[in-house]
């Protein structure tokens, strides 16, 4: 069964009006199966749970993929399926497939299946439509609306709005054809043969056809961000085009090379566009959270404007802008890592450590929690040497000195050395475990051959919020010193490797009195304030990094705001504006690319 999908609201009209032998199993995307208010309908009536792509990523490419699989399964042993080709609801009162390959890549697997093709109309103007706010409905609010306004009618005298559905059976042979191509502008007349839908106002509450007077005007639909091709080098526009006509296997025209043409129109499908936007990453370093639509937006995130940041308003909690507790200078207060971290937390236990936008913001109290919580969970681990691999971020700062505070030797693991390089580092120093973020290694896409990974995103669902709570109400009694260990200065407290651009990485460990005199000496050069905000942006796998970026702030009491993409120049600028950033430790290159980003104001 093959529905338009004008709005939220058309699966279950559709599961309530059709009536197949053996049911009908709809496909839902996981935002709407993981809330609770659905989740036992979903489940009733055997719901597929289709990933909701919101990110380009790897392993979304490979859950879609395994979607369309167990629908092909199903199909295949007699089951009924709703599939939505389009898949997602209309954002301008027409049905708009594109290049999406879901129903065509199916229908070729199963050649012996009826195809229902069913058409709905009235509903575009509803509140589970884009046309009611001229933005994504949200499905859970728009529920309890509803129930809500069928409570106020006394149900009975809820206002109706009418509504058309055409059904009509095909056998695939009927069908022009079951490649994409052919089979999607067919769907798409069908779907359209009526013309693009106005938007048709309903009252909310039978009261309101006496009292309301004017005439409902709906909003304009939200538009996308717009590109400037003055801002797009020229070499940059020919690469993009390149990558797309490989991807077409034929030119683009004039027409289409141009930044407002949707990549769906070029016949581009959603998987399509994420494997196109993790090629472009891939080509030119820049990373997106976000969606490519546009030709328009592959120019701008190859030009690093399209950053998981660059668009976004960032919230500052509020805590960030509480002052520090005293004026004294930062300064490290003993000769070891575990023994200075304890120094100033004791000193100083509520005052601002560390801020990502991800984390949120830290203080000195909770980053002892939170290193003293995943403590316990690496004591446990075989072996002293435990793998590291994290970007700039609150998480590092926390891993790193947890596993400080474990008695553990921290190898500090590259991903940009490439595979092979990383298993010789893994290899030549019995590493059995990394620590490191599922987001991190499926974006990247990083494998680390001879190590078990150990994901932050699991270890932190391990931690019940008893056990997190009762952590956190002992050190309003004292942070116990007992548990920590006793280095000497001279022991080696962390691994780094150079970069392997002649040989092998090598391995360098330093020492606690290596990495706490180097802090010292950059502190006496700075002459820094307690009320300064140091921007850290670099990988701690490289010295600079983990010393100017990680324990230089944290060991000698300078607020530190994180951001792990030294390339994200848009959202560098961002955050220095936001958090008000003073200090920048970094590269000339990301220094470049951050000056060629900013307007003067946001760097004041």
């Amino acid at each position: 069964v093959m529905p338009n999908h004008p709005g939220n609201i058309d699966p279950p009209m559709l599961l309530s009006y059709l009536r197949l032998p053996g049911g009908l199993r709809p496909t839902v995307y996981s935002g709407a199966w993981r809330m609770p208010l659905l989740r036992p309908f979903l489940w009733l009536v055997g719901a597929l749970e289709v990933p909701e792509i919101v990110q380009p990523s790897r392993q979304a490419l490979q859950q879609v993929q395994q979607v369309l699989d167990r629908i092909v399964q199903a199909l295949q042993s007699g089951e009924n399926i709703l599939l939505y080709p389009s898949g997602r609801i209309q954002r301008r009162g027409i049905e708009e497939i594109g290049g999406n390959r879901a129903a065509a890549e199916i229908l070729q697997k199963c050649s012996n299946v009826h195809i229902v093709l069913v058409r709905t109309r009235g509903l575009w103007g509803s509140m589970f439509t884009y046309a009611a706010t001229g933005r994504a409905p949200r499905l859970g609010w728009c529920a309890l609306k509803g129930i809500f306004w069928g409570l106020a009618n006394l149900l009975f005298f809820t206002p109706r709005r009418q509504v058309t559905i055409t059904i009509e059976v095909f056998r695939p042979e009927q069908l022009p054809g079951l490649s994409r191509e052919k089979l999607n502008p067919f769907l798409e007349s069908w779907y359209n043969q009526e013309g693009p839908e106005k938007p048709t106002y309903v009252p909310y509450h039978f009261l309101e056809r006496w009292f309301r007077r004017k005439e409902h005007k709906f909003p304009c639909l939200e538009q996308p961000i717009r590109v400037e091709a003055a801002r797009i080098r020229p070499e940059v526009r020919e690469t993009i085009r390149s990558l797309l006509e490989e991807r077409l296997h034929r030119p683009l025209n004039q027409e289409e090379d141009r930044p407002e043409t949707r990549l769906d129109q070029l016949g581009l499908d959603s998987l399509d566009r994420m494997e196109l936007t993790l090629a472009v990453e891939d080509r030119f370093g820049f990373h997106s959270d976000q969606i490519i639509e546009t030709v328009g937006d592959l120019w701008a995130l190859a030009e690093g404007l399209r950053s998981a940041t660059a668009q976004m308003p960032l919230a500052v909690p509020p805590l960030w802008q509480k002052p520090p507790s005293t004026t004294e200078p930062p300064a490290v207060l003993a000769e070891t890592i575990p023994e200075a971290f304890w120094q100033r937390v004791v000193r100083h236990p509520d005052d601002v450590a560390t801020a990502d936008q991800l984390s949120g913001v830290l203080t000195y109290r909770r980053l002892w929690v939170g290193a003293q919580l995943l403590a316990r969970r690496f004591r446990s681990l075989p072996g002293r040497v435990v793998g590291l691999m994290l970007p700039s971020s609150v998480a590092a700062d926390v891993s790193f000195l947890a596993l400080q505070m474990a008695g553990k030797l921290p190898a500090m693991l590259n991903w940009t050395t490439g595979p092979a390089y990383l298993a010789h580092a893994v290899q030549t120093h019995g590493i059995r475990q990394v620590i490191t973020s599922r987001r991190l290694v499926d974006r990247l896409h990083i494998e680390v051959r001879g190590a078990e990974y150990l994901f932050l995103e699991d270890l932190r669902a391990a931690v019940g919020k008893g056990e997190a709570l009762a952590a956190l109400l002992r050190t309003y009694l004292g942070f116990p010193q007992a548990e920590l260990p006793r280095p000497s200065p001279e022991d080696d407290a962390v691994i780094l490797f150079t970069s392997g651009s002649e040989s092998a990485p090598k391995a360098v460990p330093l020492s606690h009195a290596n990495l706490i005199a180097n802090i010292r000496s950059s502190l006496d050069v700075l002459q820094a304030s307690r009320r300064d905000v140091v921007l850290g942006i670099l990988p701690p796998f490289h010295s600079f990094g983990l010393m100017a970026n990680l324990l230089a702030p944290i060991l000698a009491g300078a607020r530190m705001v994180h951001h792990p993409d030294p390339t994200d120049a848009a959202g560098l600028v961002r955050v220095i504006a936001a958090y008000g950033a003073t200090i920048v430790v970094t590269t000339p290159t990301f220094l470049g690319y951050m000056l060629s980003a900013a307007r003067p104001e946001q760097l004041r």
